[in-house]
Formats: structure tokens, sequence, C-alpha cells
């Protein structure tokens, strides 16, 4: 009886003893894990990734036949990868996949500094979805400048000059309009076909749409990973971890062929034949499948159902709390922002916050229809916010958003919140009818001297022949000053006009800046000449974000 007594407890002691190797052994190999990553991996740079620590297997992309990835502190061009599986902890052999991966996602070539993190860890695999686009050199061949439109046919982005070389990586149904890369502007405008030549055959691009996403590096992918396996309370579960920079907006991903809009931080689980799972640690997420969209806000999550081959299979669920078990010991500390973890949202919270809300870091235009043509009411007042009610194309081609008291706002200039996705969208012939222009009296006459015409504030002018100077005014409440006004004029570039008339020359930005006193906000202007016989003619400008003014002239 004492020797069985003796066995049981000798028995229960070395339970005991393996436990506590156990409890000690994985937050040590975590810390030294987290310390591998923080010192090795802290130089990072964009669309690039680094091996954190022990184990990770990376597989190359065709062509990439020099790829070393395989010691702590390597660092690889995300391009050169096809996908990354990493290692679920293995306590016996002291292993613990970490990566991170540094991506440029959709943010622009002007913003460097900026990057999405993903933190892969643990028991994950991640694969590249994103093809190359197929691209041709091609050459403006007209004798004068031409238009690079937002889409075939749409509002102008700029002009180009005759023997402008561009790169071409798509082209529509018809093959009459091409989409080329505007490096100046770090975006893609369409041009005419007949307008351009090339040695090489249009029919290699691939048929795009207007407004479809151009992927950069694993900005698509499919993601599988572990499900609940931490191994101590020090340990997160095997996932993927991402922040997106701060103000840079949204950062568009398509993971396991779901389209994910993100604004914030976000832990990533993804179980074949089961679900792809979306929690919000921080921010806000816009998540749509199979056309069905959901926000997901901080605290919640969703969960769109996949197939055995990783692809979504159905549409993203309702929001609902996380549970503290899901997201817990994220490793937040090596994250470029630090954030706090939100606290799971109660059911009653969700509901209250899912109402779409527009607000602003800085006071914003109310206008009294969908574009800058309409009046000017007021301002949204900075740091306030309002529910959105509808929505709306504007002439401009953004989207507006409607506000109670018949007021709009533009979308790009404000931040929303809560379930914007299903805002009403107001058909076209329930908008605001367009304010109707007062006819002017003459600007200016001078027997040929320059007339000034400001295209913005448009109002029939009639004008003498001669030399007439378009001018092109507008105003910003994001700037503090004179100084900034000017300095951000120069940086953007001048505006373009064209109309109906001959093309405008002598393109200048307006010497100093303007106080317009209506809005108490400081402007600036961009100038061009043309010479005009009598008649009548329609010059347009664009600007800045867009912004449009069409102004029609009668010249005597």
């Amino acid at each position: 009886m004492r020797k069985s007594l003796f066995l049981i407890l000798l028995f229960t002691f070395g339970l005991s003893l393996v436990s506590t190797a156990q409890d000690t052994t994985c937050p040590v190999i975590v810390q030294t894990a987290l310390d591998t990553v923080r010192n090795l991996c802290d130089g990072t740079g964009r669309n690039q990734a680094c091996y954190g620590n022990i184990l990770l297997v990376a597989e190359p992309q065709p062509g990439a036949t020099s790829l070393k990835f395989d010691t702590p502190g390597d660092l690889v061009s995300i391009a050169d990868i096809q996908s990354l599986r990493l290692s679920s902890m293995n306590e016996s052999m002291q292993e613990w996949g970490i990566a991170m991966l540094k991506l440029q996602a959709n943010l622009p070539d002007t913003l460097p500094g900026q990057n999405v993190t993903f933190l892969l860890l643990g028991d994950v695999e991640i694969q590249n979805a994103v093809e190359e686009l197929p691209e041709i050199t091609v050459t403006v061949s007209a004798s004068e400048n031409i238009n690079a439109r937002r889409s075939p046919d749409g509002s102008i982005i700029t002009t180009l000059a005759p023997g402008t070389a561009l790169t071409a990586n798509g082209r529509n149904t018809g093959s009459d309009w091409l989409r080329v890369i505007l490096d100046e502007y770090d975006t893609v405008g369409w041009v005419a076909g007949f307008l351009l030549q090339s040695a090489d055959d249009i029919q290699k691009l691939s048929v795009v749409q207007p407004d479809d996403v151009i992927y950069r590096p694993l900005q698509a992918f499919y993601l599988r990973t572990g499900l609940n396996d931490s191994a101590c309370n020090e340990a997160p579960n095997s996932g993927l971890l991402i922040q997106t920079p701060e103000g840079a907006g949204e950062i568009i991903f398509t993971i396991n062929e779901v389209n994910v809009r993100l604004h914030s931080t976000a832990f990533l689980q993804a179980e074949a034949g089961n679900a792809l799972t979306i929690n919000l640690l921080e921010g806000q997420a816009i998540v749509t499948a199979f056309e069905k969209t959901v926000t997901v806000l901080a605290g919640t999550q969703t969960a769109i159902p996949i197939d055995k081959n990783l692809s979504a299979s159905g549409p993203p669920g309702d929001p609902e709390p996380y549970t503290e078990e899901a997201v817990h010991s994220q490793p937040i500390s090596l994250l470029p922002q630090q954030i706090r973890v939100a606290t799971p949202l109660t059911e009653a919270q969700i509901a209250a916050r899912s109402a779409c809300r527009a607000s602003s870091s800085a006071a914003v235009n109310l206008r009294s229809g969908p574009g800058t043509a309409y009046t000017r009411l007021a301002s949204l007042s900075a740091n306030s916010g309002t529910i959105v009610i509808g929505q709306a194309e504007g002439r401009d081609g953004f989207v507006w958003w409607k506000l109670s008291g018949e007021r709009w706002v533009r979308s790009d200039l404000v931040e929303t919140s809560g379930n914007c996705s299903g805002v009403m969208v107001i058909p076209e012939e329930d908008l605001p009818p367009l304010p109707t222009p007062v006819p002017g009296a003459v600007v200016n006459s001078g027997s040929g001297n320059s007339s000034l015409v400001p295209i913005g504030l448009c109002i029939s002018p009639v004008v003498n022949a001669g030399r007439i100077t378009l001018n092109m005014g507008l105003s910003r409440n994001y700037w503090a000053t004179c100084e900034d006004a000017v300095a951000d004029g120069q940086r953007r570039g001048l505006a373009t006009f064209t109309g109906t008339g001959p093309a405008p020359t002598n393109y200048r930005l307006s010497p100093g800046c303007h106080w317009n006193a209506t809005y108490n906000e400081w402007g600036i202007s961009t100038e061009a000449d043309v010479v005009l016989t009598p008649g009548v003619y329609t010059y347009t400008g664009n600007w800045l974000e867009g912004e449009t003014y069409t102004c029609t002239i009668t010249v005597q």
C-alpha cells in the first residue's frame, strides 16, 4: 500500500515537473523569438520580407533563382516570393516561426516611409495571388498635346506632349482606349488608342476596367493558419497580424478571394474548409464577398466561409464580438504604431455603432449638392461627426455623401465609420438641380490687351478678342499659411485647361496667394494664356484633387 502510494506521488510529481518545464519553455521561446525579430528586422524596407525566427520555408517565384532566405535577419524582395510557410511552436526543438513583411500595397510612391506591416506568427502559410500584367511601350503620335483621362471619355488628369513614351498595362474591351502609367501622378490614366503608336501588338494587353485595382506584390494572397493553438499564455494563436500606416486611408487587399479594405490593425486566421476570420483590434475594415459587404469595427470579428482550396465560398457573416482568447498576447510592440487592443464590443454596442458616420480632423466644405458647382452652405466642423443618409456620384467623378439638412460633402475629404457600404444610392433624377450661372458683363475690354477669365467663378463672361488669361483659383482649409498654399501648389503641379478653342500656353502659378474671405481660407491660382477671335468658346479647368470647373466665354 505504501509502495503504491509512493508510486502515485512520484508519478504526480513527475507530471508536475513536465508541466513546469513546458510552462517555462514556452514563454522563453516566445520572448526569444520576439527579441530576435525586434533586433534583426527593424530595418525591413518597403516590399521586403525579413526572416524573423525559425523555422520558415520560402518558395521563390519562377526566375528568382538566387533567393536566400534561411537565416534570421535575411532580407529579400517580396516580389521574389511565391509562398511562405512557417512552423508552429515546437518546444522540444525550440522553434516558433515568425516573419515580418513591409508592403506598399496601394500606398503611393510619394510616401516611401509608409508601409503596411505583416507579422506572420506560428503555423501560417501565405501564397502570393498577384498575377503580373503584360506591359508594352507606347508613344504619343499626335502632333499636339493629348489628354490622359481617369477613364475612357472621363475627366482629364493631365496632358501629354507629342513623343512622350509611356508604359501601357491594359486596354478596354474595344481596344480603342489604353490604360497607361502616369509616373508623375503615381496613378494610371486612359488615352485614346489612335493617338498612340507602338512596336508591340496591343492585343498582348489584358482587358481591364477603369475601376480595377492594380495589385502590387502580395496585395492579393491566400492565407492558411492554425487555429486556437497557443501553447501558453505568452504565445498568441497562429495567424497574420496586419497594421496599416496611420493617416494613409484605406489599404485594399484580396485575401482568399475576399475584398478587404483596411484602415486598422487586424488579426486574421484561416482554416481550410472552414472560415477566414478577421478580428479588428483597432480601426475598421470593410469586407466584401459574394455581393455582401459588412463593416467590421474594433472589438468585433467577421467570418467568411472558405472551401478546402482556401477560396471564399459564401458571404461574410454579420460582425459579432470577438473573444479575448482569439486575440490574446498579440505582439503589438513589434508594430510601428502602438495601439490598445479594443475590448470586445457587446451586441448592443455593435448595433449602435453600425450607422454610417462622417467626420474630419479639419473643417471641410458642405454644399447644396454632390459637386463643387453647387453652393457652399457651411462647414463640417473639425473633429465632429454626422450621420450619412445617402450617396451619389458627382459630375467630378467623386462619390459625395448626403447629410441631413440637404447638405453634401465629398467622400475623400472625410473619414467614415460604421456600415457605410449599405448607404442608399440616390438616383440622378432625384439630385438637386445645378445652380444657374448669373450672366455677367464685360470682364475686361482693351483692344487686344489680356482679359482675365476666372474659370472657377464663371459668370458667362463677355470679353474682347485678343489675348485671354484663363485663371483657376482654389482655396483649402488645410493650408495654415500663405506659404503652405504656395508650396503645396508648386508640389502638386499646375492646373490643366482644355476647351473648344486653341490650346492654352504659358502655364504658370499665379504669384503669391490670396485670402478667401468668404470661406476664411488661403487660396492659390493657376493661369494660362490663349488668343481668341470672336466667337463662343468653352474651357474647362482641372486641378488638385480632380476639382473641375467649366466656363463658356463669349468673345466679341
